[in-house]
């Protein structure tokens, strides 16, 4: 039951009293219509995730904004995915929104628009609210996280979260980080490199000593 009643509003100003007696008093006469279409009053957390999953099951008319890149992968327009990381179908990836190197995002994950998902962390049939960042090697489950806050699905508990390199919004701090990372990786690399340029050249000098 969906709890909603329409009244014509010339039997309403018809009899005596109050419109709160002269309503009851219409009741007995009511007429009950029946609904075969979706329904969701989105009045929980449980019941959004429950309207995401539909949505990515093709259960109800709404469908995620994006392209479908592979069967039960959406992505939608400037989202950024690292090679590293791992999307599990059915996912969606919102617009502009990144995953960082080795992150994972698996079935029925919903990642909305302008989110940030740093380095090896894991979403695992959650949802992330838009503009929401979340730090690096965290693991999500049954969860829907968004404005500094966490939600658990299956134990009904809200949890806020106040140090923002853990879950908060996209901003300028991010960035830095992911910069310092990148220049660290790019030393380690070409560290990498070099080492191996030598040892390439030290097996060479012993082959033409033979």
């Amino acid at each position: 039951p969906l709890d909603l009643v329409v009244v014509r509003a010339s039997r309403l100003r018809e009899g005596e009293g109050s419109y709160r007696n002269r309503l009851s008093n219409l009741l007995r006469n009511r007429h009950i219509y029946s609904m075969g279409g979706y329904f969701n009053p989105l009045s929980s957390p449980l019941e959004f995730r429950r309207l995401l999953t539909d949505a990515l099951l093709g259960r109800c008319s709404i469908r995620p904004v994006g392209r479908e890149v592979e069967p039960g992968i959406w992505l939608g327009q400037g989202a950024s995915i690292d090679s590293s990381a791992m999307l599990e179908p059915p996912v969606y990836v919102g617009a502009h929104s990144s995953l960082g190197p080795a992150c994972k995002v698996l079935g029925m994950s919903s990642i909305e628009k302008a989110c940030e998902i740093d380095a090896g962390t894991t979403v695992e049939q959650s949802c992330v609210l838009e503009h929401t960042y979340l730090g690096m090697g965290l693991h999500l489950q049954h969860t829907v996280a968004g404005d500094g806050k966490l939600f658990h699905l299956e134990r009904e508990i809200e949890v806020e979260i106040q140090d923002g390199r853990l879950i908060g919004r996209p901003g300028i701090q991010h960035n830095v980080t992911r910069a310092a990372r990148s220049i660290v990786n790019s030393v380690l690399s070409t560290r990498a490199a070099q080492a191996a340029s030598v040892n390439h050249q030290i097996a060479a000098e012993k082959s033409h000593e033979r």
